[in-house]
């Protein structure tokens, strides 16, 4: 995807996906009766299913993703929340310049 689609992308359910494979590396499947989940590995290595986070419209989920980014090396994810110069809610901020870095644009 390129740096204009992610930048235009709404907060909400497509940019959550995008967050949750790409970034989070998380499996995410969209099921007929329990609606988008998303699979993680818990502390053993058990799968995990819940339903999809909101990572791009909610503040604390979005710290998820920041502490993700910081273990994968991007120390300056802390600052992803001013990313846009205010254009962009903090978590939707947070999100698409995780996408931008991961995605190297």
């Amino acid at each position: 995807m390129t740096e204009e689609k992610i930048l235009n992308m709404k907060p909400g359910r497509e940019l959550n996906m995008m967050v949750a494979k790409e970034v989070m590396g998380h499996q995410v499947v969209v099921d007929e009766i329990l609606g988008d989940t998303e699979r993680f590995l818990d502390a053993t290595g058990d799968s995990i299913w819940s339903e999809l986070t909101p990572y791009s419209e909610d503040d604390g989920a979005a710290e998820a993703v920041i502490e993700k980014a910081v273990g994968l090396g991007f120390k300056d994810a802390g600052t992803w929340k001013e990313f846009g110069a205010g254009s962009y809610m903090p978590a939707e901020a947070v999100c698409k310049k995780a996408l931008l870095e991961i995605k190297g644009n």
